[in-house]
């Protein structure tokens, strides 16, 4: 019989062919060109490595650029977020000095030219555009080239954010400091790049740079965000938010006024939250909120199942692990009500995805307002 298993390494040696369309543009690191798959009748951006500096002029800055190129395609390729571009494959042919990236076509304009001919979308786009950075944000991204052509707006009002050409993994506890940050800037530079640094902060103050520009070129009286936004232009660092995932919770804080709550839900979440502040004694800089309802209330459910048969939580630490991941103090005899996790758990699971999303916000907004603490160095030698 014959063995059908396939072998260790899998070829397709009918590869897809595409017609070229017309070309799109050309960057620093490379061109673009519009090309359609007439088998899928659809159309793909290919984007080649062809860099404005020839290896023979610069070899350095050459392998600089396509070691960036490479980048852009592994970090695109992982992503999977409406209002980020797609990237569908990538063939390398380090052999020639060259790379191909097949990516998502966005057809539309530039965020400033359509919030121009649709000004009432634009605090709707902004919320979008927040929710794809905090997506970034949660892992590890710094797009770092934010700037009004990075982000369009397609036929039917969605940003799509693109060109992660100088994109950068980075770790939630260190700054970059890469000197090879030296892109034109197309708005005033924030302090903080004149000590070298880029980091969530930064890209807070460009998004908020776009959006300020816009609404001043279109006069966006009615601009929902405006207060946030004169946050995140902030020229000093430590005066803007800290995070997207932090605007993104004030932005859903502020919907409150729009969703009713009856007095009993009102009360199921006060006296969660005031058991929840009186628990932690202070929470580490590194912490992250896990604001996933569904994971978050199975969670909250087991802890309620295992000491439903007494009048308090029994391990009120597992109420502060199910909220935060990360380091934090707590106080171990703190009273967690059965009954009040009880109203909690149910005032989550009786809400929709908006007023479960406010809930949350509120919560963890609680929580930042808790003393930050760093990592206790003293134990360890140097």
């Amino acid at each position: 019989m014959k063995d059908c298993s396939p072998p260790e390494q899998v070829i397709f040696n009918r590869p897809a062919k595409y017609e070229f369309v017309k070309p799109l543009g050309h960057g620093a690191c490379g061109s673009t060109v519009l090309l359609y798959d007439r088998q899928m009748d659809c159309q793909f951006v290919a984007k080649k490595f062809t860099p404005i500096i020839g290896k023979n002029e610069d070899p350095d800055l050459f392998d600089d650029l396509f070691n960036r190129f490479r980048d852009e395609a592994k970090i695109l390729f992982g992503f999977n977020h409406p209002f980020i571009v797609r990237v569908y494959n990538f063939f390398d042919y380090g052999e020639h000095d060259t790379s191909y990236i097949l990516m998502e076509y966005v057809e539309g304009q530039n965020l400033p030219d359509y919030i121009e001919t649709h000004p009432y979308r634009a605090s709707e786009l902004f919320e979008k555009l927040i929710d794809a950075f905090a997506y970034l944000e949660k892992r590890g991204i710094l797009h770092r080239d934010l700037r009004p052509a990075n982000i369009l707006a397609k036929t039917d009002g969605d940003p799509k954010v693109i060109d992660f050409g100088f994109g950068k993994s980075f770790s939630s506890d260190t700054e970059d400091k890469d000197s090879s940050i030296s892109l034109n800037w197309w708005c005033e530079k924030p302090e903080e790049l004149e000590r070298g640094v880029y980091n969530n902060r930064t890209e807070v103050y460009f998004l908020g740079k776009i959006f300020e520009a816009i609404i001043l070129s279109n006069q966006l009286d009615e601009f929902k965000y405006k207060h946030i936004i004169s946050k995140m232009t902030a020229h000093e660092e430590h005066s803007r938010p800290e995070s997207f995932s932090l605007i993104k919770r004030q932005i859903s804080q502020l919907e409150v006024d729009d969703f009713c709550f009856n007095p009993r839900q009102i009360s199921a979440y006060r006296e969660f939250a005031h058991c929840v502040s009186n628990l932690f004694s202070s929470i580490g800089s590194d912490v992250y909120y896990n604001d996933d309802p569904e994971p978050l209330i199975s969670k909250l459910k087991d802890i309620h199942r295992s000491s439903m048969l007494e009048d308090s939580v029994q391990s009120p630490v597992q109420v502060a692990r199910a909220l935060v991941t990360g380091q934090f103090r707590y106080f171990p005899r703190t009273q967690i009500s059965i009954s009040i996790l009880s109203e909690f758990i149910t005032l989550l699971e009786t809400s929709g995805i908006e007023r479960r999303s406010i809930v949350l916000a509120n919560l963890f907004n609680r929580i930042d307002a808790i003393e930050k603490s760093t990592r206790d160095t003293d134990e360890i030698p140097f």
